[in-house]
């Protein structure tokens, strides 16, 4: 969990940086992240760019391997989105 939080952490940073915010759901045991642009109503490339930095971030924190999950999310009629499952301590 607390490297969960951790995650949902950086990330935060991130997103301020970056002016661009994802959805963020923390539950033991996963974090699960995901991205759109609510204003377009799909992806655009500040979608993609912030995903390849969260995923450097889960990298760094060694939960990558098994336990990160990347899948695209296709629901409301979206194109697929970026979505992240982040399982560990």
């Amino acid at each position: 969990f607390v490297r969960g939080v951790q995650l949902v952490n950086r990330v935060a940073d991130l997103a301020e940086v970056a002016g661009h915010h994802p959805d963020v759901d923390l539950r033991y045991p996963r974090v699960r992240i995901r991205l759109t642009t609510h204003d377009v109503g799909g992806l655009t490339v500040r979608d993609v760019d912030l995903a390849r930095e969260i995923t450097a971030v889960a990298d760094e924190l060694v939960v990558g391997g098994p336990y990160l999950r990347i899948t695209p999310r296709t629901d409301r009629g979206l194109p697929p989105a970026p979505s992240w499952a982040v399982r560990g301590g």
